[in-house]
């Protein structure tokens, strides 16, 4: 069971599908996969859909039990029976270490998550960015 239908989750559950592990993914957004490019989402669902994975959208987990997940499909109580969960859904900034550095004379260049929650291509521009300024 993955709880999260985003990219995180899509490209996870690919990786288990291609392991024989059998895949369900929960989403509570409409779609699945929303913060995929448009132009490789439906190449990913489709990939999704031919290895079997499970596609749930509208579907919010509301509670981990040892026997699956409680959920709700737009309203309606459904649980899943699973004997592993990934958590794939949300991020925040992690800023802790910015906010210890600051104010110690040092120049100091926030990069990645340490910004806001984003993806691998982001981070790495935002790295190299800083890297020019140095």
């Amino acid at each position: 069971m993955i709880i999260g239908g985003g990219s995180l989750g899509c490209e996870t559950a690919e990786f288990l599908a291609e392991k024989g592990r059998k895949v369900t993914v929960l989403e509570m957004l409409p779609r699945m996969g929303n913060d995929i490019d448009l132009w490789n989402r439906w190449v990913i669902l489709d990939r999704m859909s031919a290895s079997g994975i499970q596609m749930e959208p509208n579907t919010k987990a509301q509670e981990i039990t040892d026997k699956g997940v409680g959920a709700a499909t737009e309203g309606k109580p459904r649980f899943f029976p699973c004997d592993t969960v990934v958590l794939a859904a949300g991020a925040k900034e992690d800023n802790a270490l910015a906010l210890a550095l600051e104010g110690k004379g040092l120049a100091l260049y926030k990069v990645g998550d340490c910004l806001k929650p984003q993806k691998v291509k982001q981070a790495v521009e935002d790295g190299f960015n800083a890297g020019l300024k140095i």
